[in-house]
């Protein structure tokens, strides 16, 4: 389709691109604010498999792939119902504040890292959000042996970051530009179509085709 013709068939549908544009921005901003804050904190636990020999290249392979073997195992472990019990006692112990074992799994999300895992606690408080982090923590430092019995036969854990993260707006806007460039999308294409299914696309070109000039249009 030339450009021409697909700029004329825009021209045509403007007040529609331009409605779904603001409709889409006005909803964005409406879900955004709506949307509750939260305030995620996370921490991150470094895997190294236990191997003998040390330097040897096709040892450092060897342990790297035996330590992402171990990751996803731990990966299962945190995602599960006991972690989070211990989580859960250990947050109630350490902060005289109770806390479910649902709360702990809701607000528990992970990620792996090269050769680690990352844990991530998002609650509507920042404090809370650490203190959980922290639980977890120490969880994984001192009772994982309960839900991973060989853990410490085969691996050794260490933890090297815990720390808050910050909202950022840039994230903020990228969803919304992401909405606002599928809704255009979405729209452009049924404007199209719309044209199309009234046999309107080539309305430019009437005077061509019949050889008759076109005296007023009234779309």
């Amino acid at each position: 389709m030339p450009a021409e013709r697909l700029g004329n068939v825009f021209r045509r549908g403007w007040a529609f691109l331009a409605l779904v544009a603001v409709a889409t921005l006005v909803g964005s901003l409406i879900a955004d604010a709506a949307r509750p804050e939260t305030q995620p904190a996370r921490m991150e636990v470094l895997v190294a498999a236990r191997m003998a020999g040390d330097g040897q290249y096709d040892i450092e392979v060897s342990r790297a792939t035996a330590s992402d073997f171990i990751v996803d195992d731990l990966g299962r472990i945190v995602r599960g119902t006991e972690f989070a019990g211990l989580v859960a006692a250990c947050y109630s112990r350490d902060n005289e504040s109770e806390i479910t074992p649902g709360e702990v799994a809701a607000a528990l999300a992970t990620d792996r890292t090269h050769r680690g895992l990352e844990l991530r606690m998002t609650t509507p408080d920042a404090a809370r959000s650490v203190a959980l982090a922290r639980a977890a923590a120490d969880v994984l430092a001192e009772e994982i042996d309960v839900l991973y019995p060989t853990i410490y036969e085969v691996a050794s854990l260490s933890l090297i970051d815990l720390a808050p993260v910050p909202g950022s707006s840039s994230d903020l806007v990228l969803d919304m530009a992401i909405r606002e460039i599928a809704a255009i999308v979405i729209a452009a294409v049924l404007v199209v179509f719309w044209d199309v299914g009234r046999r309107r696309l080539y309305a430019e070109d009437v005077e061509d085709i019949l050889d008759l000039p076109v005296l007023a249009r009234f779309d």
